[in-house]
Formats: structure tokens, sequence, C-alpha cells
């Protein structure tokens, strides 16, 4: 299990805030999230990507908001785009407003994309980083089997 890493500063975001640690993004979210701070979030994770070829993501939703319709959009579009993406995220401290934006999520991109929207709600932060540290593993394993 990847422990957090104190030393990494937090960018803000609106009134989130967010930093990438190894190969996961930690984000906080607070309120509701606008594409423009969607599309932030997304740069760094696309960085990651690159880097990695994969990328994890830390969510705590413990004050999270809304995600605007054009924020869901764009994420069930670029699902649709980029099917092959290897991503993971883990959220935790969701609040039933939370629960049922990702509920509708999952199901857009299921939709748009046929691939499950790769995402676990979790019961804390440490059950969230056991999942994401299974989900690096999983991933690690099958990057190391794929030949170059």
């Amino acid at each position: 299990m990847t422990a957090p890493d104190s030393d990494i500063p937090w960018q803000p975001v609106g009134q989130h805030r967010m930093r990438a640690v190894h190969d996961t993004v930690e984000i906080s979210i607070v309120g509701s999230m606008s594409l423009a701070e969607f599309e932030q979030f997304e740069q760094l994770q696309l960085q990651l990507d690159r880097t990695f070829q994969y990328s994890l993501v830390l969510a705590d939703c413990s004050q999270a908001g809304d995600l605007s319709p054009q924020a869901r959009r764009h994420i069930a579009e670029q699902a649709r785009l980029h099917p092959d993406r290897k991503q993971f995220s883990a959220m935790y401290g969701c609040r039933p407003v939370t629960i049922v934006v990702v509920t509708l999520l999952s199901r857009a991109v299921l939709l748009f994309s046929g691939k499950k929207h790769p995402v676990e709600l979790c019961r804390d932060e440490a059950s969230a980083r056991e999942i994401l540290a299974a989900s690096r593993r999983t991933f690690q394993a099958a990057l190391a089997e794929t030949p170059r």
C-alpha cells in the first residue's frame, strides 16, 4: 500500500486541490466541479498515463458536490474516444449525491464506450489505497507481459 507523501505540495484547482504522487493523482473535491476544473485534473492524469502507461486516482469526496453536465459529457466522450486507457479511480467519503453522480456517469461511460467505468467507491482512505495498490500490481503485471 502506498503511504501518503506529505512532502508533495497540493495544487489548488478552484475550490479543489490535487497532486501527483508517483502514479496516482490525489484529489480532494470540494463542492461542484466544472468542466474547466475537471480538464486541469485530467491533464495531470494524462501526464501520469504517458509516464507510467496507466494512472490511478485517489479521490477524497467527503466535501464533493455535483459534476457539471459539461464535465460528465466530456468524461463519457473521452471514454469513447480512448477506450484502451489504463486508469482506475478509488473514491472515499462519498455522500449520496456523489454516489448518484458516479452511478450515472458509470452508466454513461458504459453506453458510450462499451466498457465499465474503472471506479470503486470505498468506505475510507485506507481501503481506497489498498484497492489502488491491487490495481497498480495488475497494471504493472500486464505491462511486464506486453512485448515492446
